[in-house]
């Protein structure tokens, strides 16, 4: 099952079950194919996940789902920033997903859906550099430079600030955080969204400026006259009176949390379309834990494994550990440690769990996180009542993985 099926599509059961409200009416768009022109570059909308080597992201978890309301398939094609915007007005791609900042400008080229998001431009700087504490201090100091991507508003933003001899244009915003962590440029202008995302996948490197430089609301695009705006525009409006899309935007922290840990794990796993953690929603129900992750008195961070996670125990190990909820109670507490931890906050050493033992953490030079070896491949959901980051390993308590690996020995 590829990384992209562990996203929160949320569609069938975001709806408040305390809402009488009937469902949207939404056209049908009959099983049309829907070309998407995405960069792949532009966390957390659309970036190509290190471990998997899967496409995912905010606009693969949205786009997804509101063609799932439409009756629509949706074809993602990578295509480079620099001419996405041109290649949609001139119809090669029938829209565009990749956190696009609505202007008069581009209006001219292209149409818009409906704002989904607004989003703050920023600085990010080296963790440890203490020269910035504001911006006003980085937009002062004529030796800084400022790398950014071309061809978007926060080149045109950086040229206001500082004038174009400071800015160094990059090509895609991977490319610029890298040059900031390299010590080649003194900071990267982004939006918070997307520089938060880099900030989590480089949590040890760097850092955000909070000020406000600039805000863009963000849409997608398609070619002048497009009859998708209005269907696309009714199933984004279907997603946001159901919370469906403030739950994926919280996911991918696009926004506040809407549901605490429980729920958040439960809606996954009884997803009709892309089930995930259905082992692990069902492991706490037959342990008893399901309440505790759903206590908003908590603060919690859960080291979620992946039904893949699962499936690679032993053979007959998950259907005895499901007959036996006081060891399943065990391993499951194993994985949960009792404060909220942001990826920006973990740091290499052991944590105590809930079971009593210690985890080992290490973050290494780029940020990247494991758990007793199991990788972090998606970090920092949040709820109400913590954090979930996503691995791709069971957690064991040492004396469980002793008392286990006679099991692995014999398996086939």
């Amino acid at each position: 099952m590829v990384l992209a099926c562990l996203l929160p599509v949320f569609s069938v059961m975001a709806q408040d079950s305390s809402s009488t409200a009937e469902p949207m009416a939404l056209p049908d768009l009959d099983g049309r194919t829907v070309t998407v022109a995405i960069e792949n570059a532009y966390r957390p909308f659309n970036y190509i996940d290190t471990v998997s080597g899967e496409a995912i992201g905010w606009d693969y978890d949205v786009i997804n789902e509101m063609c799932a309301r439409l009756n629509c398939v949706p074809e993602f094609i990578q295509v480079s920033w620099e001419g996405m915007i041109v290649a949609v007005a001139g119809g090669e791609y029938d829209m565009a997903g990749d956190g696009i900042s609505i202007t008069e400008e581009r209006a001219k080229q292209v149409d818009y859906s409906m704002p989904y998001i607004t989003t703050i431009q920023r600085f990010i700087v080296q963790i440890d550099d203490t020269r910035y504490e504001t911006a006003q201090a980085l937009i002062d100091d004529p030796e800084a430079q400022i790398a950014t991507q071309l061809a978007t508003t926060n080149y045109e933003v950086a040229v206001k600030l500082v004038g174009e001899d400071r800015i160094i244009g990059m090509s895609d915003f991977p490319g610029a955080v890298q040059s900031l962590i390299a010590g080649d440029v003194d900071a990267v202008l982004i939006d918070d969204v997307a520089g938060q995302g880099y900030v989590g996948a480089n949590a040890s490197a760097v850092k955000v400026i909070p000020d406000e430089l600039a805000s863009d609301p963000l849409g997608f695009i398609y070619p002048k006259g497009s009859d998708l705006v209005a269907p696309f525009d009714a199933a984004l409006t279907s997603m946001m009176v159901d919370q469906s899309l403030a739950r994926i935007s919280a996911f991918w922290g696009l926004g506040g949390p809407v549901d605490d840990i429980g729920t958040t794990i439960m809606l996954q796993a009884t997803d009709e379309m892309n089930p995930e953690f259905t082992i692990l929603f069902a492991a706490a129900q037959a342990a008893s834990l399901t309440g505790p992750l759903m206590d908003q008195a908590m603060s919690l961070t859960v080291f979620a494994p992946t039904d893949a996670a699962f499936a690679a125990l032993p053979e007959g190990t998950v259907e005895m550990l499901l007959t036996d909820p006081e060891l399943l109670g065990r391993i499951l507490q194993y994985h949960v440690v009792p404060t909220a931890m942001l990826s920006s906050e973990i740091v290499s050493g052991d944590v105590t769990t809930l079971e009593g033992s210690t985890v080992t953490v290490v973050v290494d030079e780029e940020g990247a996180v494991t758990i007793n070896g199991a990788n972090v491949i998606l970090a920092n959901a949040k709820a109400t009542n913590g954090v979930i980051h996503v691995i791709d390993t069971v957690l064991l308590p040492p004396d469980v993985a002793e008392m286990m690996a006679p099991v692995a020995t014999e398996a086939p």
